[in-house]
């Protein structure tokens, strides 16, 4: 063997251990990098899980609460119902109006007496106030005797209120009894009731 040999032969055995030992330590490295984002991918992906199971249960308390709020809403409707069959066919002009004055129901007597002859339906006057059916005179009365009504002991008010029919004051023909609707102990509204005079 010459000394070109055993020269080539240690370099090329360096080199190709060098080599080896390089490629070894750069397949150590990226396996430790992988080890390294599996690692950081369980560690998110467990977080993801916990925060998934938070919205769930979460998701879960929001069903329940709206499950609750549609059965008490059912069941307030049931009961209102019931308020405006009790009084839908008196043959008297009669309203149920709620705390704050919006209109919630009238009779067809209602509707007959003081609403078809000024132009309007029931459907013109449930939902809205006194002031958009009446003349601005007419409704500040109503919502000074609903006050007067609602801060009363008695919680009952008797008597004479402005009612103009097709532009004529017809209010010596009526005389008006309101009273505090309750739902439990809850005032929930006023009732009211327009009584002929004999006059």
């Amino acid at each position: 063997m010459d000394y070109i040999e055993i020269i080539s032969a240690a370099v090329g055995g360096g080199f190709l251990a060098k080599l080896l030992d390089y490629l070894m330590n750069l397949r150590k490295a990226e396996s430790d990098d992988f080890d390294t984002i599996v690692a950081q991918w369980q560690q998110d992906n467990e977080r993801l899980r916990q925060e998934n199971k938070q919205h769930e249960r979460k998701q879960d308390e929001l069903y329940k609460r709206i499950n609750e709020h549609e059965k008490k809403l059912s069941a307030l409707n049931a009961k209102m119902l019931v308020i405006e069959s009790s009084y839908m066919h008196i043959p008297l002009p009669s309203w149920l109006k709620d705390i704050d004055g919006t209109m919630l129901a009238v009779n067809d007597a209602y509707e007959k007496y003081f609403l078809v002859p000024n132009g309007y339906t029931k459907t013109d006057y449930v939902g809205q106030t006194d002031f958009d059916v009446w003349t601005a005179e007419a409704a500040q009365q109503y919502i000074d005797s609903d006050i007067i009504l609602l801060q009363s002991e008695k919680k009952i008010w008797f008597g004479r209120e402005l009612i103009i029919v097709k532009g004529v004051d017809v209010s010596d023909n009526w005389r008006v009894l309101k009273y505090v609707r309750y739902a439990g102990n809850i005032a929930v509204g006023i009732a009211g009731l327009a009584i002929p005079t004999d006059d």
